[in-house]
């Protein structure tokens, strides 16, 4: 799959509030790089009240390190999901390495997954 990085410290705002990624990094496992960004969501107009989190967001492995960037000028990546069984060992990895509340992974049909 093709995924194209996202801008750091852009605000993406929402319904309820905004988020933006504030950190783009790699870890290693089993011999492959998976690819993370660290992101804040915050929720400040919202009618049930305020808050915020900080998460990662897992798009996958990297498959090819060849650098290729969109028309807009954003990285693009060639990944692959990373496999369920091994996605708590990445939340856990993340959840102490970066200090996040919480992990979404990226499935192999390009929709979303949250691990706590």
């Amino acid at each position: 799959m093709k995924f194209t990085h996202p801008v750091l410290f852009e605000k993406v705002t929402a319904i309820g509030g905004h988020y933006s990624f504030i950190k783009e990094g790699t870890l290693c496992l089993k011999d492959k790089k998976v690819l993370y960004f660290v992101g804040f969501g915050s929720v400040e107009t919202s009618c049930c009240g305020v808050g915020g989190c900080i998460y990662a967001y897992v798009p996958g492995y990297i498959i090819n390190s060849e650098i290729k960037y969109s028309e807009s000028g954003n990285m693009i990546s060639e990944i692959a999901a990373v496999e369920m069984d091994l996605r708590p060992d990445v939340a856990d990895i993340l959840k102490l390495s970066e200090n996040v509340t919480q992990v979404i992974f990226m499935t192999d049909k390009g929709s979303s997954e949250v691990l706590f």
